[in-house]
């Protein structure tokens, strides 16, 4: 029985230290950028012409600031174009979107809600012959805002070489309860040390479905191919990679987005995002894990590992189990002292306060991390369910309600 146990044991723990080296491989990468001096800003050498898609359903309270905020933008006005499509709305989304006469809208009432990415395939079918001028796309959210010099520093990655460029993602109503407080540190996590520590290693950076902009010949590329799953940016990541075309990370331009207040809220879109993630390893990770194998692409290894991995509570957990099992089953063979397990989660809480320091977080944010523990197991539950309903998952639409402006964000 001992020697059945040793396998999956040695399985189990492998991919704990693969997890691990996963994530601080870039994080100390980060901290080493972190510790040099910031690169200069440099002049454009040309500015590019952007066609801004959105795709909005029920989004009056927040459509509105969005879309000013995009009219503020320190750029030609005849380089941004912005086309909305209101998808299913039963609400003053349309009305609000053509009473700012900046943006075009279409509205899309037939069949299901369907996807994001499927509402942005039928706008673009119906609006790339009128943004035939328009060389850049990016994918922009109804609650998102952008500061005055978005599109400039999303530029200057484009002036670089890249085809796919992924702006930071910041919250901007981060203090709202303990959960959007908890998730706006979970993208600090992703920006300061993922985000950054890639872009230092050399690596393609990861898109994250807002704040996403293509050349309009990739752009095209992944929407002409249909979405299989319901995370188009997942989807599009994992394809990006097996292409070998790698995504670049403007880490000066922000992209700043409404986080859920509600727990229960945010528990719903872990679901559908893991049932969305399940899908696409299913479909596309293990071809790109197999093909970085065979290849010894060190680049393609850290994307399938990213297409194919549980989110990092499941990680906890399972170096919380190991170090349990540790404690009462001492001499179980093949098992790790359970003092390696417990030094492996304060590695993982080290991490965490590396990602907060780099970022400069306020003290609210270190006071929140007392609830961490619940945020965890709530996190670790929608997960585990939205893996074994990977397939009966429906794509449901998060409401959004802090219509605050840029100004506001900026003046906090």
């Amino acid at each position: 029985m001992d020697g059945l146990l040793a396998i999956p044991l040695f399985v189990l723990q492998l991919y704990a230290f693969a997890y691990l080296a996963y994530l601080w491989i870039p994080a100390l990468a980060a901290a080493v950028k972190w510790r040099r001096p910031a690169e200069p800003t440099t002049l454009l050498k040309e500015e590019s012409s952007f066609a801004i898609l959105v795709s909005a359903h029920n989004e009056e309270a927040v459509i509105g600031a969005l879309l000013w905020s995009l009219a503020l933008q320190q750029y030609p006005a005849d380089k941004r174009r912005v086309f909305v499509v209101a998808n299913n709305c039963t609400d003053s989304t349309a009305t609000i979107v053509r009473s700012t006469r900046f943006a075009a809208c279409l509205e899309r009432t037939g069949g299901d809600l369907a996807t994001k990415g499927a509402a942005l395939s039928w706008l673009w079918q119906r609006i790339s012959a009128d943004a035939a001028d328009c060389d850049r796309v990016l994918i922009l959210d109804a609650d998102n805002l952008v500061p005055p010099d978005f599109l400039q520093e999303m530029n200057r990655l484009f002036d670089r070489g890249y085809r796919v460029v992924q702006s930071a993602r910041c919250a901007k109503n981060a203090g709202d309860s303990w959960a959007s407080e908890l998730d706006a540190i979970s993208e600090v996590l992703w920006n300061n040390l993922d985000q950054a520590g890639r872009m230092g290693l050399g690596m393609s950076a990861i898109i994250a479905g807002s704040g996403t902009a293509f050349d309009r010949a990739t752009f095209e590329g992944l929407v002409g191919s249909g979405i299989r799953g319901l995370c188009e940016d997942v989807e599009w990541q994992a394809r990006l990679m097996l292409g070998g075309i790698r995504v670049g990370y403007a880490a000066r331009a922000k992209v700043y987005d409404e986080k859920t207040r509600k727990a229960g809220q945010l528990g719903r879109q872990r679901k559908r995002w893991v049932a969305g993630m399940a899908l696409t390893a299913r479909h596309y990770g293990f071809r790109l894990l197999g093909s970085g194998l065979r290849s010894r692409d060190v680049h393609r290894l850290f994307a399938g590992f990213a297409a194919t991995k549980p989110p990092r509570s499941i990680l906890l957990l399972l170096m919380a189990g190991l170090g349990l099992t540790g404690i009462l089953f001492p001499d179980l063979p093949g098992l790790l002292p359970w003092t390696v397990w417990f030094a492996a989660l304060a590695s993982f809480v080290a991490y965490v306060l590396l990602g907060m320091v780099l970022a400069g977080a306020r003290l609210r944010s270190y006071v929140a991390l007392a609830y961490a523990p619940l945020f965890i197991c709530m996190m670790a539950g929608a997960t585990l369910f939205g893996a074994l309903r990977a397939s009966r998952q429906e794509w449901v639409p998060t409401a959004h309600e802090r219509g605050v402006t840029i100004d506001q964000v900026h003046g906090r």
